[in-house]
């Protein structure tokens, strides 16, 4: 028995309970909860919000790691149960059913299928706004169990609050990362054996697996880093490995700051280490310079990968900007509504390359794009005729001029060779005029004939060689076009400075 300031633990009744606990998996996360009195099998919890922090350090990991089993069991896998003290003693009764200490119901109605039924209600939403009605009118026990249940959904579910989200979506990363771990070994072992008997065959194809597996452990681990940024509290709105992977990282809290940027990347932003690193980079260099803009304002700068990001050779085919389209206006939606109602805020969608076609899809879908502007950078083209039909108050551009994407695109533009002349005419939307001004996939909004307010970019880096490095130097310290982006981060629209 440990006793640490009047909290009391049978360490080995606990781990005997949290080995009784079949299909747990340990998260490997530190447990400082907040738990209801319950007196459980000789596991005495004294009181609420007591710490195991004084056990001597070969004990606390014993105990921890127990507790991080139990905590399981009461839907809360990573950080505190966040429990409201009207909850506190049907969650007791909960943890005694759940313990052979009784036959009470969970704290989320009389029984499982009350939390399920919630569940569904939630999922049925028609809008972001209905589900934070529905959210908010959950107590607080009653949110915890459904994010343990249904970590994956919650997570993402626009409309759920920002904290939320990001408890569901680290319990999901941890698991994630475990099953690819846990993959990998498989595929050493396997590795191993094949060696040993001589089959070169199995050999080689565990070798692919290990190789694969290794690759997925690598880039879940660098969402994990970008978390783990102390520049900023991060907010882990989104995660998931299928299909290419997609995940949404907010730097700064979005349901608090004065400011928000929905970040939108263009192509090869799929879920690998590279990409995850190179994009947490870019969002926080744009935090860094709204921050200079506006010192002592909150901003939240979101790194949106919602969509399944191209390739470059698939990148001539607009269907991806398309099919994502309707997941960024939902998205957006769901900022405003989880914002906190009694701080105004300004938004802003700041889109690159092929995620600037998306964004104009999204715009232009019926419904629109909710946000008080949008930023195109580096364009290769938007189908839109003119930045007035994005229906939104505020429209800006931007281009390195040693950009080569843009520079390619808009030789193809000039050619005629995009989608947007044959869109227009199925629709009757007028054509452009002036070929000139046209880029791959629609007329680049850097030229004056689009209507966008043009800022500097500067030049990129220079020569041929540096061609490509320009396309991502709106983004770089060294060049003008991030100031002016940290500028239109926070509504200072009038602070920008206009192309050379």
């Amino acid at each position: 028995m440990a006793t640490v300031d009047g909290f009391s633990i049978d360490v080995p009744a606990v781990l005997g309970i949290a080995a009784s606990a079949t299909g747990l998996t340990a998260t490997g996360s530190t447990v400082a909860g907040e738990l209801g009195s319950a007196v459980l099998d000789g596991v005495s919890f004294a009181g609420i919000g007591l710490t195991v922090a004084g056990i001597n350090a070969a004990l606390q990991r014993q105990t921890t790691a127990a507790l991080d089993q139990l905590m399981r069991l009461l839907g809360q896998t990573i950080g505190s149960v966040d429990t409201a003290a009207n909850g506190y003693s049907e969650l007791d009764s909960w943890i005694a059913a759940q313990l052979g200490g009784g036959g009470a119901a969970s704290p989320a109605g009389s029984a499982t299928g009350s939390t399920d039924a919630t569940y569904q209600a939630l999922r049925g939403a028609r809008t972001p706004a209905e589900v934070q009605r529905q959210w908010q009118a959950l107590t607080a026990a009653q949110q915890q169990q459904l994010i343990a249940a249904h970590p994956r959904e919650l997570g993402a579910l626009n409309g759920i609050p920002a904290p939320a989200r990001d408890q569901a979506n680290r319990s999901v990363l941890g698991s994630l990362t475990q099953q690819a771990r846990d993959r990998v070994s498989s595929a050493e072992s396997d590795l191993h054996a094949a060696a040993i008997r001589g089959d070169d065959f199995a050999a080689e194809a565990a070798y692919s697996r290990l190789a694969a597996e290794q690759k997925n452990v690598a880039s879940l681990q660098a969402v994990q880093t970008v978390l783990n940024d102390q520049s900023a509290s991060h907010y882990l709105l989104g995660i998931d490995t299928n299909d290419g992977g997609r995940w949404i990282v907010a730097a700064g809290n979005p349901d608090t700051a004065q400011h928000v940027l929905t970040l939108v990347p263009g192509i090869r932003n799929s879920l690998e280490a590279p990409t995850v690193a190179n994009l947490g980079m870019d969002a926080n260099n744009i935090l860094t310079a709204a921050r200079n803009a506006a010192p002592g304002e909150s901003t939240s700068v979101i790194s949106w990968v919602g969509y399944h990001s191209p390739t470059l050779t698939q990148a001539i085919d607009p269907s991806y900007a398309q099919s994502g389209a309707g997941a960024l206006q939902s998205f957006q939606q769901g900022l405003y509504a989880t914002h906190d109602t009694a701080t105004p805020f300004t938004s802003v969608v700041a889109a690159h390359s092929y995620g600037t076609v998306l964004t104009a899809d999204a715009a232009q879908a019926p419904g629109g794009l909710r946000t008080d502007a949008i930023a195109l950078l580096d364009s290769p083209g938007v189908p839109a005729p003119n930045a007035a039909a994005l229906g939104v108050g505020h429209v800006f551009a931007s281009a390195t001029s040693n950009d080569g994407v843009v520079g390619v695109s808009d030789f193809f533009g000039s050619l005629g060779a995009n989608e947007y002349h044959a869109n227009a005419m199925q629709i009757g939307a007028p054509l452009i005029a002036n070929p000139q001004d046209q880029g791959f996939h629609g007329i680049d909004p850097f030229t004056t004939s689009f209507g966008a307010t043009r800022f500097d970019s500067g030049t990129g880096h220079p020569g041929l060689l540096g061609v490509l490095a320009a396309h991502s130097d709106v983004f770089n310290p060294a060049y003008p076009g991030l100031g002016n982006l940290g500028q239109i981060a926070v509504g200072h629209y009038g602070s920008i400075t206009a192309p050379k």
